[in-house]
């Protein structure tokens, strides 16, 4: 059998299986990728999606899997078999090359389930701060170096710097990376790590304006052992960071094998957005490390698979490895004009649709003015105009207010105009996807 023929069997014994059990639903959309096997699940009228989730035993079997997750996006369930990597290693450099010069602050993460790159920007409102945590073994260091390369390699020390904060003293070759970058020396004892914090809290208070300064990253190799040796204080510097930084163009990308509540406390865990969550141990962890349910993190396998979450999206990726060597301080050639389009939220992992599987029926509307050939030409006019692709733009473009009706209208029909505007013969078809700006 081909591709769609297996995921039209499995869609039909998914279907099958819940039916036996009154929980009637059909699946309008599946995709092979090298995670494992996606399906988009629309349940029938009357049926709560949380009964669903505790069928997932139930859904489990009949996929012959015993790693699923389940997650819940625009009322359709997204049914994620959690498997190992099956492509080839993903390499920094590979895409640094392949996607040119992504801009300022803006850094490659790793490939999405769908092949695509990840990238995140450090100037978005959304994603300031990071936390990345997992086991040993899981791929945390690696991640965070890979972040740290990607920045420092796509931007000139004057324009961004990095204090380090590592007991171990740092990985040789990541040091030597980030050494044009780094204002101070690696800060390893616990009264070295205090009196970073505290530098980098007087920068904070003392600016007025940080687009004319550079953007610090404060990268804590392990967030639990700074907050353990510095107490109170070292955690009371951190949280005033977390609160106050993006204003001030400082972040955080800490790294945690222990994502308790000790070593977090609210007022830090609330302030750090984006969460890279790779291997870790159980299903109570995983929602603590990621500040969300169901995503499935205890399942993964390590070795730089992780899930990362923002705005109540989880978003399974491979990591990149960093491979590149920085030499040069000044490596990078003048910004180039157009640096392609940031969108402003995650972009849904899509539902490939085989032509056997039925697409899902739109829910009713009465804002019908908002319509996707609509939409999709206000795209291309911001397009050609350089202006940034996201929902706001659109609506202000098409003179409609940025709320109500209209943005729960283009919020429906949102991923369907973005997948066919970039089907468009101008548009290209490897623009790499951003969290949000």
């Amino acid at each position: 059998m081909n591709s769609a023929q297996v995921l039209n069997t499995i869609a039909d014994r998914i279907e099958a299986a819940l039916s036996a059990h009154r929980l009637h639903g059909r699946i309008v959309g599946g995709q092979d990728t090298a995670f494992g096997r996606t399906f988009v699940l629309q349940p029938a009228e009357g049926i709560n999606p949380d009964r669903i989730f505790s069928a997932r035993s139930i859904i489990a079997q009949a996929m012959r899997s015993d790693k699923i997750s389940l997650g819940l996006v625009s009322g359709f369930i997204h049914i994620r078999e959690i498997s190992p990597y099956s492509g080839n290693d993903v390499f920094l450099s590979d895409h640094i090359i392949r996607y040119g010069q992504l801009g300022e602050y803006h850094a490659v993460v790793g490939l999405r389930e769908d092949g695509e790159p990840l990238a995140i920007n450090l100037a978005s409102s959304a994603t300031p701060h990071m936390l990345i945590s997992g086991t040993t073994g899981s791929g945390k260091s690696v991640l965070a170096q890979t972040i740290l390369t990607s920045l420092t390699h796509l931007n000139r020390p004057h324009r961004l710097n990095v204090v380090v904060l590592d007991p171990k003293g740092g990985d040789e070759r990541l040091i030597n990376n980030l050494s044009h970058h780094m204002p101070l020396p690696v800060a390893v004892t616990p009264d070295e790590q205090y009196l970073a914090l505290e530098h980098v809290v007087s920068v904070m208070l003392s600016r007025r304006n940080s687009l004319a300064m550079p953007r610090i990253v404060v990268y804590i190799d392990e967030m639990a052992d700074t907050a353990l040796a510095g107490g109170k204080a070292a955690l009371e510097l951190l949280s005033r960071i977390a609160a106050r930084g993006r204003s001030a163009g400082i972040h955080i990308l800490g790294c945690t094998q222990n994502p308790s509540a000790k070593s977090r406390p609210e007022d830090l865990r609330r302030n750090l957005p984006l969460r890279f969550v790779g291997k870790v141990s159980n299903a109570t962890e995983a929602r603590m490390a990621a500040g969300m349910g169901d995503t499935g993190a205890e399942l993964l396998a390590g070795r730089g698979a992780f899930i990362a979450c923002v705005n109540g999206e989880a978003i399974r990726l491979q990591a990149a490895l960093p491979d590149l060597d920085i030499t040069d301080p000044c490596p990078i050639p003048d910004w180039p004009t157009h640096r392609g389009h940031v969108y402003d939220e995650v972009i849904q992992l899509p539902a490939h649709r085989p032509a056997q599987i039925a697409p899902p029926t739109p829910p009713p509307s009465p804002d019908n003015a908002i319509t996707p050939q609509v939409v999709i030409a206000t795209m291309s006019a911001l397009a050609n105009a350089g202006t940034p692709i996201n929902k706001t733009n659109v609506l202000v473009a098409m003179n409609r207010p940025a709320a109500g009706g209209s943005w729960r209208k283009i919020c429906e029909i949102w991923d369907e105009c973005l997948a066919a505007f970039r089907r468009l013969p101008t548009q290209s078809t490897h623009l790499p996807t951003y969290l949000p700006t």
